[in-house]
C-alpha cells in the first residue's frame, strides 16, 4: 500500500512487481487480498482494458495511516535520537540481515 500510495508515478502490477522484487503471482495475490479488503481498485486504461494501475481507496489510505504510526513512529524516534551516522549505520545492518534472510544465508 505504501508503494503505491507514495509512488511519485502511476503504477502497474508490473511495476510493482519491479520494484519490490516480489513474483508476479505473489504480488496478484497481495493486489487481489488487498481489493477484497477495499484498500485498493484497479483502474483501467480506456484503450486497453487489459492493463490497468492500482489506486488506493480512502480506505486504505486510513488503514495505511494507522498502520504508519504503529510500525513507523518507533523508527522516526531513533532517528530523531540517535545521531546521524549511528542510523545510518543501523539502516545498513538492517538492510544487511534483511539480504540475508532472503538469500537463505
Amino acid at each position: 500500500m505504501s508503494r503505491i500510495v507514495l509512488s511519485e508515478i502511476s503504477l502497474t502490477p508490473m511495476k510493482l512487481t519491479v520494484q519490490t522484487g516480489l513474483s508476479k503471482s505473489g504480488i496478484s495475490r497481495l493486489i487481489e487480498r488487498l481489493e477484497k479488503k477495499e484498500f485498493l481498485k484497479k483502474q483501467y486504461n480506456s484503450k486497453d482494458k487489459r492493463s490497468y494501475i492500482l489506486v488506493s481507496t480512502e480506505k486504505g489510505n486510513q488503514e495505511l495511516e494507522k498502520t504508519y504510526k504503529y510500525y513507523l513512529k518507533p523508527i522516526y524516534k531513533l532517528q530523531r535520537t540517535l545521531k546521524e551516522e549511528r542510523f545510518e549505520s543501523l539502516i545498513i545492518q538492517i538492510k544487511e540481515a534483511n539480504n540475508m534472510l532472503q538469500n537463505g544465508r
